[in-house]
């Protein structure tokens, strides 16, 4: 017995990949009961494998090995075959799918440059029962057909030497466009699960145990955690000398009494070839993994597939039980009983969880044109409690990728499906893509198992020839209307369509190329076109609509617009358009004819128009109105018979009044018509007539009447021609218009033309200043004249700036133009000029002038007036002040004044100053001691005038001090009778009332230099005057420069010295002093002063003692001194003197002394000694120098202060020496006296051996 069961997997973000875009599978798991084994065996669906020379990276399949020359390599379980013709650097294939549109593409790539290397492919066709083209692709946007050759549903195609993107298309290709309820991922399911963790493992083994297809071993193990078994790696070996055959399978089973139960809840194997011949691991992945609990017992079994024992694998184990969450176990019988083995195996598990959310896009959606309107997205989802799923779309008209950030998303919100995507895509595209956000919970996840997209191309094209029909192109009308969306256009092609045509949907137009050959012709009783509800402002235009029951039918609709249309020859059901219960019909422009009925209203009707229509040949009515809808019918053209009655129109209005039929006016009134206004021109114009009509006019026809010239229209049938005459002249033109009821009427206006041009004169300013203008305010003129037909005068116009031009002023007598008031900004370059035009247009330009706008006021600033002390300024001040202007220079300046606090009304009218550089002014009637203000103001080159306002840089307000200063007091002179270098003369101030003494003006008569300087009080006069009297005269100026009068005074100047002297000064010592007399005296002119001495400092005006003449000094004690004298006249004048005294009156001393020679010292308190004599005594003569006789004798010495005498003593005895001093002043010591010197010039005697100094002078005696 079978058991078939579909799971639904929950969706996953681990896609699968079809080239670039996740694909979703949905797994269908079947459930087998077999026997004997009590085993439930789920078996998935099988996955493919790449081929073991496959490797699968990023995506794509590539080759573990490069290629090589005359191998074929095959992708996956497909058609898809690479031959290598030719190799010379080999290097791996990779090929990825792609998806392009509907259709799989293949991106085939490698390393190998181009032209290394050339190849044959094979690709499926995946639609043998449809007819196909093999394309490619440089950049994935675009693809161009391949010639290829289809051999058993297989395209071949040969001598390939580049790799590149290849596709197998078919017409109904999404690429090319698809139908509307496009599918865009069917049956897409998948889990939500994150990435593997390790859960449980035992990695200790040394040793191991043996299993084939019949001993199957196995481990227990307790899940740590919920989730789903994705992986696990054992650690396995082939037995040496053993083959590797048969694949290794592992299973996933629950724990039943601690031993593997019946049911299989996963199982995978793996190919032989993986298992290594030495301990290794092994990875066993589940595509349908089994879902485990945490804290449950689960195991794992392992054996080999087929019957043979005789190939043996080990699964390596511990050597003890190691793995605290389960144990090992064994079966000899291919699984039907199991016993606990012993030693843990080697074994890692690895689950996968639920992720919390992720988000899914879908590919880009290529629909084939970027009229696209996408109108409803659908979707097929499981909701399981605590999960949802979101949509996001976008859609743009140029091409982008499905990662892009742009186009930006638009959310769906929760909404349920479907969801109306016309409100959040408005208008069309090309492209689309969508993308779903999942939340999921820790169990369970959303299944979304389909997403459909409805969409519609908002312009198709139908035409009888195309074969078949695609996405927006149809063989007939009422499939291009099917498939066309609301609102959309459809294109109609020459040819003749026999299908009937039915709209529903709203805002179509219905556009035929030609109303002569794009026929719609039923051919039967059948309605050509019918409008039912719902099909609102539809618009039916250019096409032939005949031998059809009704033309065109509008049953219960509104907005149609039926225009330039040929409706014939509908009398099957009798009319050419038919009208039931419908409103704001506009029908304009058709032509109706040869039907029975040309416009039908039948039931309530409202807002019918009919305008510009023919209506001929209609075999009962042009328009039938039977049930008094409400119809306009003006200007159209009807099959009309007398002329003043018009029987095919049918109305149910009984009461017409006369002239008309119902509500249908018969028109036998003339237009009105009004050529429009006479013109005078110079060239071609535009003339604007006139011509109405209450239903409309037919025609215009404009005509000369008179002129001199030739006369040319644009198009003399329009309302408003463009006209042209080819000479000047006066000419009368008419225009005729006929309405649609065939009435007529003219009007004439009158045309004047000329070209020649007036003249303009010298252009020329009101006021110049040359190069200047007054920029605030000016007036440029110049006089204008034309012969004929005379000056436009409203037309003059001037130009500042030679480019813009402005209206000016036409002045009668004399003729000209003029513009005043202008302005320019200041600084400005102007380019003055005017121009005119006559009546006909023509324009005459003087010739203009140059010009700088000044319209700055000159700025007077900083003023400042001199004299100006304090406040006050003099009788006659110097008023100065800046005068500038940003444009032109300053020409003058003016200066007034005012009593301070006077008001306006006290201004002195404005002065001329005198301008150079700065403005200079100098008031004068000025009253003392009165306060006035003092203002400047400048002109421009253009007679600007600085403003008046008072301001602090144009004003300035002093007091006037006018009355000189009283005259200084007597000057007193300080006498310097020498006045070798200067004379100091000090006066007593003088004084002022108002702005007081600055200093004082001098001049000296009698000598060579004279002039004023102004001083304080006290004058140092540098000069040198000559012996003699002068006279010295002094005035006060005050700070505002008054002079006072003069003061005097008279100096009598002494430049003699007087002389000073002492007698008896000596450089000599004396022993006494001298009387010593002073002398002095005065020759010049002031006398004597005084006179002043002083010893050894010198004496001068204030330091000796005075003295008079002839008075007399004595020295004043012992030594040396000198005198200074010092006298000095009653005019400065002074002299010294100084002399030398010494005065020794102190008696020198001598010390003689012995042996050797007489010597000693002397020395002399106050000078010096100048000498020494000595002389001896035997106590009874004197010596001699020879003998000692006679009286005393002295004899000279050798020395002074220390000296000595050489005496060789003749005896023995006692003698005394005597020494005396003189000194430089003559003084003689009494005597010096040595006594008891005694010569002993006899040997001693020896009396024993010894030496001995018996007298202890030295003299020593040896016995």
């Amino acid at each position: 017995m079978s058991l078939k069961k579909l799971f639904s997997f929950l969706l996953s973000f681990l896609l699968l990949f079809q080239g670039n875009a996740p694909y979703l599978v949905a797994f269908a798991q079947e459930v087998t009961d077999s026997t004997p084994s009590a085993e439930i065996v789920v078996e998935p669906t099988p996955i493919p494998t790449p081929a073991p020379e496959w490797q699968t990276i990023d995506d794509a399949d590539v080759t573990t090995t490069p290629v090589a020359e005359g191998r074929t390599y095959k992708y996956r379980d497909t058609a898809v075959t690479i031959t290598f013709t030719k190799v010379t650097q080999p290097a791996p294939l990779k090929i990825k799918q792609v998806q392009v549109g509907d259709a799989t593409g293949y991106d085939i790539t490698s390393d190998m440059p181009d032209g290394t290397f050339t190849y044959d492919l094979t690709l499926p066709n995946p639609n043998p029962s449809q007819e196909a083209t093999v394309q490619y692709s440089e950049d994935g946007q675009t693809y161009q057909e391949l010639p290829a050759e289809e051999q058993n549903n297989v395209f071949v195609i040969k001598g390939l030497d580049h790799f590149t993107i290849f596709v197998v298309t078919t017409t109904a290709d999404f690429a090319v466009g698809t139908s509307t309820g496009t599918t865009v991922g069917t049956d897409q399911v998948t889990s939500a699960l994150g990435p593997l963790v390790l859960d449980q493992s035992q990695t200790a083994g040394t040793t191991a145990v043996t299993f084939n297809s019949t001993s199957r071993t196995g481990q227990i193990f307790t899940a740590g955690s919920s989730g789903f078994l994705a992986q696990v790696i054992l650690s396995l070996r082939v037995q040496t000398g053993d083959d590797k055959s048969g694949n290794i399978t592992l299973r996933v089973k629950d724990v039943v009494g601690g031993l593997p139960g019946p049911t299989v809840l996963a199982e995978t194997t793996v190919d032989p070839n993986t298992v290594p011949n030495v301990q290794g691991d092994v990875t066993f992945s589940y595509s349908s993994p089994a879902t485990l609990t945490a804290g449950t017992q689960y195991a794992l079994v392992i054996f080999r597939s087929g019957t043979s024992n005789t190939n043996m694998y080990d699964w390596y184990r511990s050597t003890s039980d190691t793995y605290p969450g389960g144990t090992p176990v064994n079966s000899t019988n291919s699984g039907s009983t199991w016993t606990i083995g012993t030693n843990d195996r080697v074994f890692s598990t690895y689950e996968q969880t639920y992720v919390s959310s992720g988000t899914q896009a879908s590919d880009v959606l290529d629909t084939g044109t970027p009229d696209t309107k996408f109108q409803l997205l659908t979707w097929i989802e499981t909701l399981p409690s605590g999960t949802n799923v979101t949509f996001e779309v976008r859609a743009l008209s140029t091409a982008f990728l499905k990662d892009d950030a742009d186009p930006a998303w638009t959310s769906l919100g929760t909404g349920d499906s479907p969801q109306d995507l016309t409100s959040v895509l408005s208008g069309t595209s090309r492209y689309f893509q969508w993308r779903a956000t999942f939340l999921a919970t820790a169990t369970e996840t959303p299944v979304l198992e389909e997403v459909t997209v409805d969409y519609a191309p908002t312009v198709v094209w139908v035409d009888d020839d195309f074969v078949p029909n695609s996405y927006d192109k149809f063989t007939n009308i009422r499939d291009g209307v099917d498939a066309v969306a609301a609102g959309g256009t459809v294109n109609i092609a020459d040819g003749t369509y026999a299908d009937p045509i039915t709209i529903v949907k709203s805002g179509l137009t219905i556009s035929c190329n030609s109303n002569i050959n794009t026929i719609i012709n039923t051919g039967n009783s059948s309605t050509g076109i019918s409008l039912l509800a719902g099909a609102d402002n539809v618009t039916i235009i250019n096409c032939l609509i005949t031998g059809n029951g009704d033309g065109i039918s509008l049953d219960s609709v509104s907005g149609t617009a039926i225009q330039d249309n040929v409706i014939d020859n509908n009398t099957f059901s009798t009319s050419g358009i038919y009208i039931l219960d419908s409103s704001s019909v506009s029908i304009t422009d058709n032509t109706i004819s040869n039907n029975e009925v040309g416009v039908d209203l039948i039931g309530s009707s409202s807002g019918v128009t009919l305008s510009g229509n023919t209506f001929t040949t209609n075999s009962s009515y042009d328009i039938s109105d039977n049930t008094n809808n409400d119809v306009t019918a003006t200007g159209n053209t009807w099959d009309t018979i007398s002329g003043i009655f018009v029987p095919k129109i049918f109305d149910t209005d009984t009461s017409p009044a006369s002239g008309f039929a119902g509500q249908v006016i018969f028109d036998l009134t003339n237009p009105s018509v009004d050529a429009g206004i006479d013109k005078i021109t110079n060239t071609t114009f535009t003339q604007d007539a006139t011509a109405t009509d209450d239903y409309g006019i037919a025609s215009f026809l404009w005509e000369k009447v008179t002129g001199p010239g030739n006369i040319n229209f644009s198009d003399a049938t329009i309302e408003d021609p463009e006209i042209t005459v080819d000479a000047d002249g006066i000419y009368d033109i008419k225009l005729t218009a006929t309405d649609t009821s065939g009435n007529q009427f003219s009007d004439i206006f009158q045309l004047t033309r000329n070209i020649v041009a007036p003249t303009v004169g010298a252009v020329t300013l009101a006021t110049d200043y040359d190069p200047y203008v007054r920029g605030n305010s000016f007036t440029i003129r110049a006089n204008v004249s034309d012969s004929a037909p005379g000056l436009d005068t409203t037309s003059c116009e001037y130009t500042i700036d030679g480019i813009n031009w402005n209206p000016a002023s036409y002045v009668v007598s004399p003729s000209r133009c003029r513009a005043s008031s202008l302005s320019a900004s200041d600084g400005a370059n102007l380019t003055l000029n005017l121009r005119v035009k006559d009546l006909a247009g023509n324009i005459a330009t003087g010739v203009a002038i140059s010009r700088i706008s000044d319209r700055a006021i000159p700025v007077a600033s900083g003023i400042s007036i001199s004299p100006d002390v304090s406040g006050y300024t003099s009788g006659t001040p110097t008023v100065t002040a800046t005068i500038t202007d940003s444009v032109s220079p300053i020409t003058a300046c003016e200066y007034r004044t005012r009593i301070t606090g006077s008001g306006a009304a006290g201004w002195s009218a404005w002065a001329s100053a005198t301008w150079f550089g700065t403005c200079s002014a100098s008031p004068t009637g000025l009253t003392d001691n009165t306060s006035y203000d003092f203002q400047i103001r400048g002109d421009d080159s253009t007679n600007h005038t600085s403003s008046s306002t008072v301001t602090a840089g144009n004003r300035i307000s002093r007091t006037v001090d006018a009355s000189v200063p009283s005259a200084p007091g007597t000057p007193i002179t300080i006498p310097n009778p020498t006045l070798s270098s200067s004379q100091t003369w000090n006066w007593p101030a003088a004084s002022d009332s108002l702005s007081d003494i600055l200093g004082y003006q001098y001049r000296v008569t009698g000598d060579s230099v004279e002039g004023p300087t102004f001083l304080g009080n006290t004058l140092s006069y540098i000069t040198t005057f000559g012996q003699g009297i002068y006279n010295f005269f002094v005035s006060a100026k005050d700070n505002v420069g008054n002079i006072g009068p003069e003061s005097n005074s008279t100096l009598t100047v002494d430049q003699t010295n007087p002389t000073v002297s002492a007698d008896n000064s000596s450089l000599s010592w004396y022993a006494s002093s001298p009387a010593i007399t002073l002398s002095v005296s005065d020759s010049g002119e002031s006398g004597l002063s005084f006179a002043r001495y002083n010893w050894n400092t010198p004496a001068d005006a204030t330091t000796g003692t005075t003295f008079d003449n002839n008075d007399t000094l004595t020295i004043p004690s012992p030594g040396s001194h000198d005198l200074y004298l010092y006298a000095e006249d009653n005019a400065g004048n002074s002299n010294t003197w100084s002399g030398p005294y010494k005065l020794d009156i102190d008696i020198p001393s001598s010390v003689p002394t012995w042996p050797g020679k007489i010597e000693g010292t002397a020395t002399d308190n106050t000078s010096s000694v100048t000498s020494v004599e000595v002389s001896m005594f035997d106590g009874t003569n004197y010596w001699n120098g020879a003998d000692w006789t006679g009286p005393q004798i002295w004899f000279a010495s050798t020395g002074t202060d220390t000296w000595d005498y050489s005496y060789i003593p003749s005896k023995d005895g006692e003698f005394t020496f005597y020494s005396r001093a003189t000194d430089s002043a003559g003084n003689v010591e009494s005597t010096g006296t040595l006594s008891g010197v005694i010569y002993d010039t006899t040997p001693s005697t020896l009396t024993s051996a010894e030496t001995q100094d018996t007298d202890g002078n030295g003299n020593i005696c040896d016995y």
